[in-house]
């Protein structure tokens, strides 16, 4: 399962646009809006076209935002984690 999460911790809402390549070629693009001084968390599972499939994404804000992506998985009984915060230079 993964999820990518997106906090503004700013005074204006945020426009976040998130294009999630898939590793066939295909862009899939969404658009969020993210309230002032809040937190939205994307489940990246339930967006039909990304349904198992192998994704890398680049997320931008009409403000400055934080942005995670979180995976959980159970794998031949193996369970666990990984997460990863966003890097903007």
């Amino acid at each position: 399962d993964t999820y990518i999460l997106i906090q503004n911790p700013g005074k204006t809402p945020a426009s976040v646009s998130i294009q999630y390549l898939e590793s066939g070629g295909q862009v899939v693009t969404k658009t969020y809006a993210v309230a002032a001084n809040s937190r939205s968390t994307v489940q990246v599972d339930l967006i039909p076209e990304l349904i198992s499939s192998a994704f890398s994404s680049i997320v931008s804000s009409n403000v400055p935002i934080i942005v995670e992506r979180a995976m959980y998985f159970n794998y031949n009984g193996l369970t666990g984690g990984h997460d990863t915060l966003g890097y903007a230079p």
